[in-house]
């Protein structure tokens, strides 16, 4: 999800928020809070307008012992002010989303004349040929599953795989795709994970992407991958990184950029 989705999203929760707000507002107690300090202590009042025959006036009630009166009425000035705030975030929201456009390479591409693609593709066959002379223990590539082309000419099993090597590759950090994991299972099969990063320090991250977590078996599957990392001191929240597709096959590129520049690109800064 890019720079245009994440807007259409605040829209959304700004909406939802506002929406809240003005059912609280709505359902609240008449009046507003008053607090008086005093010298041991506060005493809380319920402000409200009155009419009487000299006209509308503020009449004061202490609610110090009514604490469940005292809560409603913070509320009601919490959703108040929350209420000003988004709605004034949301006119400069929908400004924003009626002015910007797709930035990413492949938004790009796609409205670029034939002559433009053609060459473009030519580009993407030099670098494939490139990645496949890149010296490492790969996993075999099999032309049914490994359909999607990165910006830097990985042929990659996903679009989500592709999101992620593209924001890797973009932020200038280096990985290998489906590079072997140094040591066999239990039943003496080598793993490959998605990316595996070596960190500048000799470290090195490993990064896990699940994308149908909806079948049993690949879920099976999967755990006894993170078995076999935990027994090697491969540990989410230590070298190991895992996300994965939502229950519509979506990855969320705001996301994953975000995870990498917390926890990988800060080891590539000079």
């Amino acid at each position: 999800m890019g720079l245009y989705q994440n807007i259409n999203v605040e829209i959304l929760v700004h909406e939802v928020t506002i929406r809240k707000c003005l059912e609280t507002v709505k359902y609240a107690p008449e009046g507003r809070l008053f607090i008086r300090v005093r010298k041991k202590g506060r005493s809380y009042y319920r402000i409200r307008k009155v009419k009487t025959d000299e006209g509308w006036k503020d009449v004061a009630e202490n609610i110090t012992r009514d604490h469940s009166m005292i809560l409603a009425l913070t509320e009601k000035k919490i959703a108040e002010d929350q209420l000003k705030i988004c709605r004034k975030n949301l006119k400069a929201l929908k400004k924003v989303e009626g002015e910007i456009r797709p930035y990413a390479i492949d938004d790009i591409i796609e409205k670029l004349p034939e002559k433009y693609i053609e060459a473009w593709n030519m580009h993407l066959d030099k670098l494939r040929k490139m990645q496949d002379n890149v010296s490492y223990n790969k996993a075999p590539v099999f032309k049914e599953s490994h359909i999607h082309v990165t910006i830097n000419g990985l042929v990659v099993r996903s679009k989500s795989e592709m999101t992620i090597a593209n924001i890797l590759y973009t932020l200038g950090i280096p990985f290998n795709y489906e590079e072997r994991f140094p040591t066999p299972d239990e039943e003496g099969k080598y793993q490959y994970p998605d990316f595996t990063i070596h960190l500048p320090n000799g470290k090195i991250i490993y990064w896990e992407h699940f994308g149908m977590l909806n079948k049993k078996d690949y879920c099976e599957r999967n755990a006894r991958k993170l078995h076999h990392y935990q027994l090697n001191g491969v540990c989410i929240g230590k070298n190991l990184i895992i996300t994965q597709d939502d229950r519509d096959g979506n990855c969320d590129s705001a996301f994953i950029a975000e995870i990498v520049k917390t926890y990988i690109l800060p080891y590539f800064k000079k």
